[in-house]
């Protein structure tokens, strides 16, 4: 079992990565699937949505700014669950869970995990392919974004038999300054989010990616996330 901090240098490859973005991207998938959403696509970069064919009648979750002729809202978990509308696709392009996921695709399996779906990835872990990469998104981007790493540390003791391990990561990070300073974002749906991202197994799905053939990857360069029974 590996933290795999650095995925922008040396990527997991091989056996079962699990990206972690706490606040809010694995939490966002999450709740995209617990909503019913059909397709679910996460590519890397906005860029790479120029590629989406049905974009119009799209949904684009996504704390960046870019041009989208659909629905665009915010990378959020509590706007995920509020749109009604399963039948539309969900475009997901993050400032750094997207670019780890798009990382990991050398892995035989990639989940999306947090604490939000902490029970299911642990369970899903002892079916699934060794080595484990555990792939926190923050540390090359925002490396004062804790919570990735601690939830990364918790999946690795609670498989070693810690089963307060995510309690425990939470204590800490609720004793850090992160929380604060993510608040001081001015998030309209800051709480509401963090309610569903800091709450261990509060939307309990697990999300798996597929990766197109690189020969195809140029033309359709977006992971198809479904929900790993």
């Amino acid at each position: 079992m590996t933290v795999c901090r650095r995925w922008d240098r040396q990527p997991p490859k091989g056996g079962t990565a699990v990206v972690i973005d706490v606040l809010r991207f694995s939490t966002t998938i999450c709740a995209l699937l617990k909503a019913g959403r059909k397709i679910v696509r996460v590519c890397e970069k906005p860029d790479d949505l120029e590629k989406a064919s049905e974009a119009d009648r799209s949904d684009a979750f996504s704390e960046l700014g870019f041009p989208w002729p659909g629905r665009h809202l915010d990378n959020s978990p509590a706007l995920a669950l509020a749109v009604d509308d399963a039948d539309r696709p969900a475009y997901v392009t993050t400032t750094s869970g997207s670019l780890a996921l798009w990382a990991s695709r050398d892995a035989e399996r990639v989940l999306v995990g947090g604490f939000a779906n902490f029970s299911a990835v642990v369970g899903a872990l002892g079916d699934s392919p060794a080595p484990f990469w555990f792939v926190p998104a923050a540390p090359p981007v925002r490396p004062n974004a804790i919570e990735d790493e601690l939830c990364a540390e918790a999946f690795r003791r609670s498989l070693s038999g810690d089963g307060a391990a995510a309690e425990q990561a939470l204590l800490r990070l609720q004793a850090s300054p992160r929380l604060g300073e993510f608040y001081s974002l001015g998030i309209p749906t800051d709480r509401q989010d963090a309610d569903y991202a800091l709450k261990v197994d509060s939307l309990p799905m697990l999300p798996e990616a597929a990766f197109p053939p690189n020969s195809e990857a140029d033309r359709f360069p977006f992971a198809t996330i479904r929900r790993s029974p």
